[in-house]
């Protein structure tokens, strides 16, 4: 077979990440521009008790710091505006600074926003203030997450903010990146039980020590890194670029892993360990795994780094088949069930959308139900393509009516990232589907947690 960034997503497919960050920034993005300001400011105020101090010092605002200070010396009204206006992706001066500012420097931008609140130097929500039901729902799940999975919600959320700009990545204005003071050495001998292979060593290496050329001519020329819940990096310049804004300062502990040999002389490693950032050092660690696939000439393909449901996890070094077509869910028999998972996985969606009865509906996450066969396959035809079901097992009701209703949970393995899923499906007496609803789950645990 010919290696593609598309297939070499698919290693090591039941990797467990941490649903609950796309989950929570999904229903983050559902909330109204107000209610997100809220969220920003009390999920900071919680936060701020386990950043490192020295973290927001480190990120040196640069530019941004003119810009902070022009809205220190704005009207209360005036300050919630821009505040509005960077959650909307207005089109104003001060949202297209931001827009061009480092991960880093957007993430220090709101902590130093949320220090002035408190402060009462900016405005920030009135005494009493109560929050509605679902952003308050949204900020318990924040809450809830550990403190590494709290701060990737949090950069996934305000790095989307601002007015896009008009250039391309080549052309974007170079934002001053931080430079951020290791406590402690920085681990530059690395050992990996399992994994002796030297480019992935050094790979380890060059991140602890910043030294992100060292790392980048790790890469084959067409390369790619993919960080965790995003899209994949393609080659030196970018990936280069992504080192400077993403990775400054980190500290990586990988522990186990291991290595195979696949077809046309490639390799593949998953190695799993943690990672401390320079926002809560030692006070908390990531749990991670890196695949890798490496090219025959011992040159880095394909990395995936993703954030990992659990500590379990980190044990998880399984290679696992891929879909073999012949399906099988513990507790479920019915044919239009499973020939919906067996007709999306083979990306004949025209079939899927036949198995809905005329006024069937699908309803995928945080979405509004879609309806009728000519509209669920467009949708899928647009939003699936190269998503992959797992399901493992379920239970079946019949309630009144002659409905049969049905609850399965497994994984969806997405071009970028795997996910805990459950589908609530609803039949007609007929056996068509007059419903399924996709719902994403926060742990592992909750694929355990079917209900009559």
């Amino acid at each position: 077979m010919t290696y593609t960034i598309a297939s070499a997503q698919k290693m090591y497919p039941s990797t467990q990440v941490a649903s609950a960050v796309p989950a929570t920034v999904e229903r983050f993005k559902q909330l109204n521009a107000d209610d997100e300001q809220a969220v920003l400011w009390f999920a900071y105020t919680e936060l701020g008790r386990s950043i490192t101090p020295a973290a927001p010092g480190a990120a040196r605002l640069g530019l941004a710091q003119a810009v902070l200070d022009q809205i220190k010396q704005m009207s209360c009204d005036e300050q919630r505006q821009v505040m509005i206006d960077l959650a909307n992706k207005a089109d104003t001066p001060i949202s297209r600074s931001y827009a061009v500012y480092s991960v880093n420097t957007k993430l220090a931008f709101w902590y130093q926003l949320a220090e002035w609140m408190k402060e009462g130097t900016v405005v920030t929500v009135p005494a009493g203030y109560q929050l509605p039901s679902e952003a308050a729902a949204v900020l318990q799940d924040i809450k809830g997450l550990e403190p590494g999975k709290q701060i990737t919600v949090l950069r996934n959320v305000v790095v989307d903010m601002g007015c896009e700009p008009s250039f391309t990545p080549s052309e974007q204005p170079k934002s001053e990146e931080p430079q951020f003071t290791r406590t402690e050495p920085a681990i530059t001998q690395i050992e990996v039980e399992g994994v002796s292979n030297p480019t992935v060593l050094n790979y380890f290496e060059a991140m602890n020590a910043d030294k992100f050329d060292d790392a980048v001519a790790l890469f084959a020329t067409d390369g790619a890194l993919q960080p965790p819940f995003q899209k994949p990096v393609v080659g030196h310049e970018a990936i280069r670029r992504c080192m400077d804004q993403e990775c400054l300062g980190l500290r990586m502990m990988p522990q186990q892993g291991v290595s195979e040999s696949v077809e046309e002389g490639y390799t593949q490693l998953k190695v799993t360990g943690k990672v401390q950032t320079p926002w809560f050092g030692a006070n908390a660690g990531m749990n991670l795994a890196w695949r890798f696939l490496l090219n025959p000439q011992g040159k880095i393909f394909f990395v995936a780094i993703d954030l990992l449901a659990s500590p379990k996890e980190l044990l998880n070094l399984t290679r696992q088949f891929a879909y073999s077509g012949d399906l099988k869910i513990e507790g479920i028999e019915e044919p239009a069930v499973l020939r919906y998972f067996e007709t999306f996985n083979a990306g004949d969606f025209e079939a899927t959308a036949a198995l809905f009865a005329e006024e069937g509906a699908m309803q995928p996450p945080f979405e509004s139900p879609i309806t009728g066969a000519e509209a669920i396959t467009s949708y899928l035809n647009s939003e699936a393509q190269g998503m992959k079901l797992y399901p493992r097992e379920g239970i079946i009701e019949t309630p009144e009516e002659n409905h049969t209703q049905m609850q399965v949970s497994g994984q969806v393995q997405t071009p970028y990232f795997g996910v805990n899923v459950a589908w609530y499906f609803t039949l007609n007496p007929e056996g068509e589907i007059l419903y399924t609803r996709i719902k994403l789950l926060a742990s592992p645990k909750e694929l355990l947690s079917l209900k009559r």
